[in-house]
């Protein structure tokens, strides 16, 4: 029997205008629209039919809908597709409108199933399209993700139970922040069999808990996981009912109406939260002025805009990244975000980008199309004062910034010394200190607008993504790198622009005034030391400032990886290119430069000095020889591996210390 295909044109009028003009029909052609589930068919230039010649003319209206014009006098038309059950059409029962039909695929699964939970047995069940199907079989298998703790397939594989695994670290106290990694999503693919039939797949995506920031402005829709014992609802909004569902380790609520929710824990201590949709925001957060130049650099940034970038390229992965990290919102979770309006809307994600595949979107879409404010602020209120430090930590990055392999720049700064700068004793509360060994410090000595308190009791953060990274300052470098203040001790501002690292020399070198508080980036470029009231200037080769990248040049992670390198080991292999015939100094080499500084120290003082005078508070008189040499020998000291940074100039300091220390 002849077999018709989907055209991509529209003939069919030119027949029904014939014969009503001429009245020679005595039946006119009837039209039928076949709908396919979104993203359940996805090939709809697959729909054939028979006989062939029932139909005059066939057309895709969109990605889910073929329209067909069907001969006068047809009583059926079969349709057949690889991934369909057969479907007989007929026309409607109702004279002079056209037939609706649901082409159902052979099988179907949720594509999502999310927030099941830790440690917790789930059940995905596959659906008949139509009676003959139970006739096949279907197998399963992990396609990526999370592996799970157990699973079995019953019923022939119609039925699959799995069970996530446990929560995999302790959690702090209150909102609990969830990673990209942490979260124990898990792809299952399904592959459906059944006799004479092509096998058909699918996926379904499994989540143990949705992505959290750990701030306290929530997403309606998404469960909260909750550090701390004893929790309990003590003030909801008028049409909430939501009670804390007890478990271990981990408390959670499921808040089912937006406003303000205070639960309080079993110690008394009170968390508010503020709970909204995504898209209950109706104006961005700079048009009434309270934010608008922090709102217009955030425009600028490639977060903002990543989504719409792709969409006008030549092509765009539909999968769990674009969807997941360049759009606002969780997928698979009714929280008002992107995926859930696109569902709303029965919009599917554009499988290919070009063209105007971003102007073609829905408004409300496009609006939702990006890593905007509410992304790492969160879609309500912003939080109560003493809450905002939550903000600063780096799991708020973490949310899209830590899959690996894909994404692995939080896995690897959490193994760095900067994840643990402010957890020294004496650190946490001395201003001094949190300058730079603390995220709030850092900003608040940058005078960066609205910097928030650091967090409460002895809890830290480490310097984190944001004090590097700035997502909505008005001049940032590659990667949203900070501009930081250029260090007056490093000679004069023109300097900066030839600095690669500029970030980490505002930390990394020595502070106005006597003090000095660190040397790495002074030995590195070959200034610092002060220059006495004779202009004995030191003219010290510095080769490593000349290293492609600067600091990061080195300091780029020894792991192979995207994003790494944000633990900022040294991987000595990288030492090759440049001492090509020698080998690098081994990490024993510096003994003999340090115990020259320490034992100039001891003559100078009178005391040894110990572990490197890091917080020595005591200003030099830099207008004597004595103080001065004093300072050229605490550059030495305070560097550990001033002998890699800048040897010759470490070595020339000593030898001025030594003279002008007499």
């Amino acid at each position: 029997m002849p077999v018709g295909t989907v055209r991509a044109c529209h003939v069919a009028p030119a027949v029904t205008a014939l014969c009503l003009g001429l009245g020679g029909c005595s039946d006119p052609p009837w039209e039928a629209f076949v709908h396919v589930p979104q993203g359940e068919v996805r090939d709809l230039g697959a729909l054939t039919w028979s006989p062939r010649e029932a139909v005059l003319g066939s057309w895709r209206l969109n990605d889910h809908t073929v329209a067909l014009r069907v001969r006068p006098g047809t009583r059926s038309v079969r349709l057949q597709h690889p991934e369909a059950c057969p479907l007989e059409l007929t026309p409607d029962r109702h004279p002079g409108r056209p037939a609706n039909v649901l082409l159902k695929p052979w099988v179907s699964a949720p594509e999502h199933v999310p927030q099941v939970g830790y440690d917790t047995t789930f059940t995905v069940s596959v659906r008949l399209g139509c009676e003959a199907a139970s006739a096949g079989e279907v197998t399963w298998r992990v396609l990526e993700g999370t592996p799970l703790a157990s699973r079995r397939e019953e019923l022939r594989g119609f039925v699959f139970r799995g069970r996530t695994r446990p929560f995999g670290r302790e959690a702090p106290w209150g909102v609990v922040p969830v990673a990209s990694s942490e979260q124990g999503l898990t792809v299952l693919e399904y592959t459906w069999e059944g006799p004479g039939h092509a096998p058909v797949r699918g996926t379904v995506t499994v989540t143990a808990a949705a992505r959290a920031s750990g701030v306290s402005s929530v997403a309606q829709g998404h469960r909260i996981l909750l550090g701390g014992a004893g929790w309990r609802v003590t003030e909801r909004p008028p049409q909430g009912a939501a009670e804390v569902l007890a478990g271990a380790p981990l408390a959670s609520l499921l808040p089912d109406a937006r406003g303000r929710w205070v639960l309080a824990d079993g110690d008394g201590r009170t968390l508010s939260l503020d709970v909204a949709r995504y898209d209950d925001v109706r104006l961005d957060c700079g048009r009434s002025d309270c934010h608008r130049r922090t709102a217009d650099a955030a425009l600028r940034s490639p977060m903002s805009d990543a989504l719409q970038r792709a969409l006008r390229g030549p092509e765009v992965n539909p999968g769990a990244c674009s969807v997941g990290c360049h759009t606002t919102g969780e997928p698979g979770v009714d929280d008002g975000g992107f995926e859930h309006v696109s569902r709303e809307l029965g919009v599917p994600f554009p499988a290919h980008g070009g063209g105007d595949a971003w102007a073609s979107l829905p408004g409300p879409l496009r609006r939702l199309g990006g890593a905007g404010c509410v992304a790492c602020h969160g879609p309500a209120s912003l939080p109560l004062r003493e809450a905002r430090w939550a903000v600063l930590r780096a799991e708020v990055c973490a949310v899209c910034h830590d899959q690996p392999p894909r994404y692995g720049h939080v896995d690897a700064w959490r193994r760095s010394r900067m994840a643990r700068a402010d957890r020294a004793p004496g650190v946490g509360e001395d201003p001094r200190c949190r300058g730079c060994h603390a995220v709030d410090g850092f900003l608040g000595a940058l005078r960066v607008p609205a910097t928030t308190t650091h967090p409460p009791g002895s809890e830290g953060l480490g310097v984190t993504c944001t004090a590097c990274h700035a997502p909505h300052a008005e001049a940032t470098g590659p990667s949203l790198l900070r501009v930081a203040p250029w260090p007056a001790s490093l000679g004069p501002e023109a300097l900066a622009s030839s600095v690669p690292s500029r970030v980490c020399v505002s930390c990394h070198a020595p502070q106005e005034g006597a003090l000095v508080e660190a040397s790495a980036a002074s030995l590195w470029l070959g200034r610092g030391g002060v220059e006495p009231a004779s202009g004995e200037a030191l003219a010290v080769p510095a080769p490593h400032a000349a290293v492609p990248g600067g600091c990061l040049g080195c300091h780029a992670g020894a792991r192979p990886g995207p994003g790494q390198g944000h633990d900022f080991t040294v991987d000595r292999a990288r030492c090759g290119p440049c001492h090509t015939g020698s080998a690098p100094p081994e990490p024993g080499a510096p003994g003999a430069l340090q115990a020259r500084a320490q034992a100039l120290w001891l003559r100078l003082t009178g005391t040894p000095a110990g572990r490197v005078p890091h917080a020595v508070t005591t200003p030099q008189d830099l207008g004597s020889p004595r103080g001065r040499a004093l300072h050229d020998v605490r550059l030495v000291l305070e560097d550990p591996a001033a002998w890699v940074h800048g040897g010759a100039y470490a070595r020339a300091l000593l030898d001025r210390a030594e003279r002008g220390g007499r």
